[in-house]
């Protein structure tokens, strides 16, 4: 009867055994994926302060084109007035 209860021991002992490998291997999965995913983080606010710049250039191509294009009318305008147009 001892010797069985010795035998069942030794079956819990490599369980728990196996239990902490397999721990082990969940927790560094677990840190590998989120190492990956900290570095989808990154790439995703590298992207967003591209974007944002790339916005700003556009809005400041477009306020100078808006600019211009007022200047031009504004010559337009002058030039319909000295000759009689408006």
């Amino acid at each position: 009867m001892l010797i069985k209860q010795d035998q069942m021991l030794i079956k819990q002992d490599q369980m728990l055994s196996k239990q902490d490998e397999l721990l082990d291997e969940v927790i560094s999965m677990n840190e590998n994926l989120s190492g990956k995913m900290d570095q989808m983080l990154s790439k995703q606010d590298d992207l967003i302060i591209e974007v944002k710049n790339v916005n700003r250039k556009m809005d400041r191509a477009l306020e100078t084109g808006i600019v211009e294009l007022k200047s031009d009318m504004a010559e337009v305008k002058s030039a319909l007035k000295a000759k009689g147009i408006i």
